[in-house]
């Protein structure tokens, strides 16, 4: 339990300093960065899906071959390849985790201000343990598409669409990302809406029809199987997070019609997953997504010149990756007791 309060403790110091400008915006991202990335490299069995999912998946391609999986290839690849280079399932993961921590780095020694305070005051204390200790799969998904958003605004166009759609590669489910961004930064009423609509519509069915496995598997999870959010305020945490930014918007100086677009596509998604989150345990892995994608667009927005970095929307990242902190902190207090790889308490991969 120390070692999660001490890393947030240093981190919050570190965002004091860079708010009174004692240290570069960047060399606090690259050192927040570098912090919670030692210790998910070195954690052992830490992190609820560190040893039945991917561990497991892990063993399964190391008995069985790169086939014997039906998780996404680009993901498949990463650990396949780490699982036959150390023949370890353990060490395979800690090779995923360093691969999401490098990701990271490379976004943070090339970015702006805003890109370091999004880092370092909102993705870090709030979505860091989620996406590097347990979600490895849209952890690394959600790095690509952050990379996306930075060779946007440097200039890179090729490659940030690369980048974009890339990211299916390690998480299918980042589709409601991408499916969000066009969403939010299609014009409403116009051509354009109404074929990104219908482009979004497509790229689900074909997903569906490629990935008939996965999709398979995912409905016999959330749905046969019975597997169920833990309570009816389950989801709150996201929520929260998605509120304060949501209450905050004018202070990214938006253009009106993106921050409209914003506004209602974030509220009715919230909404809907929130509502399915009563009856599966989907609903809360949608709402993760959520939380992630709109930050995410507003870097995109900013990147565009549609939005603007003020003092205030500091404040509201700070505030938003505060909240999500102390969520994620209960949601470790209360993991079932008998887990296969809790949160707490935290030990190294030696020990």
């Amino acid at each position: 339990m120390s070692v999660y309060l001490t890393l947030w403790l240093v981190l919050y110091c570190l965002v004091g300093t860079v708010a009174v400008r004692a240290i570069p915006h960047r060399v606090t991202a690259v050192i927040g960065t570098m912090a919670f990335g030692f210790f998910a490299v070195f954690r052992g069995d830490v992190g609820s899906d560190t040893v039945g999912v991917y561990q497991g998946t892990a063993r399964i391609l190391s008995s069985g071959g790169f086939g014997a999986s039906h998780m996404e290839p680009g993901f498949r690849a990463l650990l396949y390849a780490f699982v036959r280079w150390t023949d370890s399932p353990q060490l395979a993961v800690s090779g995923i985790a360093l691969v999401f921590t490098a990701l990271l780095l490379a976004f943070a020694v090339r970015a702006y201000k805003a890109e370091s305070w999004y880092l370092f005051a909102l993705f870090i204390p709030a979505l860091f343990f989620q996406l590097g200790f347990n979600g490895e799969r849209i952890g690394i998904a959600c790095a690509v598409l952050l990379l996306s958003a930075q060779c946007y605004r440097l200039g890179q166009t090729r490659l940030s669409k690369v980048l974009f759609w890339g990211s299916l590669l390690f998480q299918y489910s980042s589709l409601v990302v991408l499916a969000y961004t066009l969403l939010v930064e299609s014009k409403m009423r116009t051509r354009r809406f109404i074929l990104t609509s219908l482009a979004t519509l497509c790229a689900v069915t074909v997903f569906a029809y490629f990935a008939h496995a996965y999709v398979l598997a995912k409905y016999m999870l959330y749905v046969l199987s019975g597997y169920q959010s833990p309570g009816p305020l389950s989801g709150l945490s996201q929520i929260a997070i998605v509120a304060i930014i949501l209450a905050g918007l004018r202070y990214f100086r938006l253009e009106p019609q993106v921050r409209r677009r914003m506004l209602w596509v974030t509220t009715a998604l919230c909404v809907t997953f929130w509502g399915i989150s009563q009856y599966s345990y989907a609903g809360l892995r949608l709402l993760d997504l959520v939380a992630f994608a709109l930050p995410y667009s507003l870097l995109r927005a900013m990147a565009k010149g549609d939005a603007m970095f003020t003092s205030r929307a500091k404040l509201v990242f700070v505030l938003a990756g505060f909240v999500g902190a102390a969520f994620y902190f209960r949601n470790m207090l209360l993991e079932p007791a008998g887990a296969q790889s809790p949160f707490i308490p935290y030990h190294f991969i030696w020990q």
